[in-house]
C-alpha cells in the first residue's frame, strides 16, 4: 500500500482535532466508485486531478489542503472542506510503510456531519 501521512501545525491541531498523524492511503482511494470521487469533487468543488496532482507533484497550498482533508475523512475526521481553513504550508509530510496492523481507511461516502462511525462494507469481496 502507498500511504502519506500528515501532521498539522500545532494551531491548526488544537483547532481541528484528531491524531497527530494522519495517513492517506492512496491505494483506498483510487479503488474507490465513481460516486465517492463524485462526491469529494463535489464537496471540495475541485476535480479529482487536483487531488492526483498534489499527490503526484507536490504541492500548491490547495493540494496539500486536499490531501490532508481527504487524509482526515479517511481516519473518520468529518471536516467540512469550505471550512477546513489549515495552514497548508506548515503541514508535515512523510510517505510510510504500509503497516500490516493499521486499522482500513474509513469509506470515503459519509458525510461530513456525520459522527457514527462508518457502516461495515456490505459488499462481498470480488473474487
Amino acid at each position: 500500500m502507498t500511504k502519506r501521512r500528515f501532521r498539522l501545525c500545532d494551531e491548526d491541531q488544537q483547532e481541528y482535532g484528531g491524531p497527530e498523524w494522519v495517513a492517506l492511503d492512496w491505494d483506498a482511494l483510487v479503488s474507490s466508485r465513481a460516486r465517492d470521487l463524485e462526491r469529494i469533487e463535489k464537496e471540495t468543488g475541485y476535480p479529482i486531478v487536483r487531488l492526483i496532482e498534489a499527490w503526484r507533484e507536490g504541492g500548491t497550498a490547495l493540494g496539500i489542503r486536499l490531501l490532508v482533508w481527504v487524509a482526515r475523512r479517511q481516519n473518520g475526521l468529518r471536516t467540512e472542506f469550505k471550512d477546513f481553513q489549515i495552514r497548508s504550508l506548515q503541514v508535515d509530510s512523510e510517505f510510510v510503510a504500509d503497516d500490516a496492523g493499521q486499522a482500513d481507511p474509513a469509506p470515503l461516502d459519509e458525510s461530513p456531519q456525520s459522527s457514527s462511525p462508518p457502516p461495515p462494507n456490505s459488499e462481498p469481496p470480488s473474487t
